[in-house]
């Protein structure tokens, strides 16, 4: 697999644990506890700068831990856009289509003005 010209190596556990350790302690695992926040700044550093977190609604413990440490992550990525949407059967359609449509053009703004 690393001979394959287009492969890219991801970050496993034991690397995204680093890039967060000073955020939150590595042994709290509750709800997606450090992972989403490690994935998401591990990815940052490899040019994807929009996030979608979609989770069920009432997920309390990824509401507390994922969720919760977005603005630790936003802190120390100010480029970063993350869109936290819950989904439940009585969710709005329209409501999650106009979010994800505001992140693509704010994403689509951003990746302009980093060209220039």
């Amino acid at each position: 697999m690393h001979k394959f010209k287009l492969y890219e190596h991801h970050a496993d556990c034991v690397e995204l644990k680093d890039y967060v350790s000073d955020i939150i302690d590595p042994t709290y695992n509750t709800g997606e506890g450090w992972m989403i926040p490690g994935e998401i700044l591990y990815n940052s550093k490899h040019g994807i700068n929009s996030y979608i977190i979609l989770q069920p609604f009432a997920c309390l413990a990824n509401h507390i831990s994922g969720r919760g440490l977005t603005k630790a992550v936003k802190e120390r990525c100010p480029h970063v856009q993350i869109l936290s949407l819950d989904y439940d059967p009585d969710t709005s359609f329209a409501n999650i289509e106009n979010r994800l449509q505001m992140l693509i053009i704010n994403a689509r703004e951003l990746e302009k003005a980093n060209q220039n």
